[in-house]
């Protein structure tokens, strides 16, 4: 999906194909569930469960990666408290989700392959499972949407978010949810790029801002 030729040759009727394929291949993984949140023990195959709960190892974890970003940017008392605000007010539909299922952790273009099959296009490979882990499935979808919405292209956003979610019903929750997601995954990328100097945003936005426009984005999205 990456390839310069492909770039230049899907048609947009191609691209929301695939944007629905991508839905249901999620759809398909996250249909693994499972009773404990937690990651696979490869000594003994069964799930270890996060120390505490999936919420507060998934919040502990944005706020390591805050702290760590510090050491490459400037991560402001104001960032930090609007980020924890986030936080709180999505840490009861956190707390409220009790289906752990299947997460890859890694969902994106260079890891899953596309093929032009006899009926049409087909995802026919997927790999790259090392930061797999059973918890909210929602977060795999972020790195698609962040892809889609930096190219412009939020209809394809749109579209895979209501082929994945399919009529469901808890929209705010779901909100809630997909706004802290983006924010983990988009710490991990400012905290990447301004360490190996390779932002390609204005240097200069603070990081509640940048994330912000992510996380509205995503929530508007789901309307």
């Amino acid at each position: 999906m990456n390839s310069e030729h492909l770039k230049i040759t899907l048609s947009t009727a191609d691209k929301f194909k695939i944007a629905e394929l991508i839905a249901k291949t999620l759809a398909d993984l996250h249909s693994w569930k499972v009773t404990r949140f937690g990651e696979l023990d490869t000594n003994n195959l069964n799930i270890a469960a996060f120390e505490g709960s999936y919420t507060i190892w998934l919040y502990n974890r944005i706020k390591f990666w805050l702290e760590d970003a510090k050491k490459y940017s400037v991560i402001t008392d104001e960032d930090l408290r609007w980020a924890n605000l986030l936080m709180e007010d999505s840490k009861e539909a956190f707390d409220d989700f009790t289906s752990p299922s299947f997460v890859m952790g890694d969902f994106k273009p260079g890891n899953f392959l596309i093929h032009p099959g006899m009926k049409g296009w087909e995802i026919s490979g997927l790999f790259d499972f090392t930061n797999s882990y059973f918890g909210d499935p929602i977060s795999d979808l972020i790195k698609m949407i962040t892809i889609y919405l930096d190219n412009g292209e939020a209809e394809l956003a749109s579209h895979l978010l209501k082929v994945y979610f399919d009529g469901s019903e808890e929209k705010e929750a779901l909100k809630k949810r997909i706004k802290v997601h983006m924010l983990h995954q988009r710490v991990l990328d400012w905290g990447c790029a301004k360490a190996m100097n390779m932002v390609t945003w204005d240097n200069e936005l603070p990081f509640s801002h940048w994330v912000e426009s992510y996380t509205n984005s995503v929530a508007s999205l789901l309307e």
